[in-house]
C-alpha cells in the first residue's frame, strides 16, 4: 500500500496499482529466497524520474530469479510471470552479498516488448 501511495504522490496514479502488485510479488519472492538464511533481510526501494517508476527489492540470497513452470491448480510460482507481464522491463544483479531484482514501469515500451530478466 505504501508503494501505491508514493507513486500517486509522484503524479503517476495510473501506475499505482501495478506498482503495488509488483512490490508484493518481488517482496514475496525475496522473502522466500532468503528464508533459510541466518538473517533474512529484505529491502524495498522506489525511484522515479516523473516518467518511469522503478521498483527494486534486495535480499541476501545469491540465487538467480527464475520463472517456474506451473500447472493450473498450483497456488504459487507465478510471481516472475506477473512481473514479466506487467513491467516494461525487469532484471537482476548481484549486490552487497545478495541480489537486487528490479522492475520498470511507465516507460514508452509496452509490457512484453523489452528484454526480460537480464542480469548485470
Amino acid at each position: 500500500m505504501h508503494a501505491k501511495h508514493v507513486v500517486i504522490e509522484w503524479g503517476r496514479p495510473e501506475l499505482a496499482d501495478t506498482a503495488e502488485l509488483l512490490v508484493s510479488e518481488l517482496v514475496t519472492n525475496a522473502v522466500r529466497a532468503c528464508a533459510a538464511l541466518p538473517s533474512p533481510v529484505v529491502e524495498v526501494w522506489l525511484a522515479s524520474d516523473r516518467v518511469c517508476v522503478v521498483v527494486g527489492v534486495w535480499d541476501g540470497s545469491d540465487d538467480r530469479p527464475a520463472r517456474r513452470e506451473t500447472a493450473a491448480q498450483d497456488e504459487a510460482g507465478r510471481g516472475l510471470l506477473i512481473i514479466d507481464t506487467l513491467s516494461a522491463d525487469w532484471g537482476w544483479y548481484r549486490q552487497r552479498g545478495g541480489k537486487l531484482v528490479w522492475a520498470l514501469l511507465g516507460h514508452g515500451n509496452r509490457p512484453g516488448a523489452a528484454s526480460r530478466g537480464r542480469s548485470w
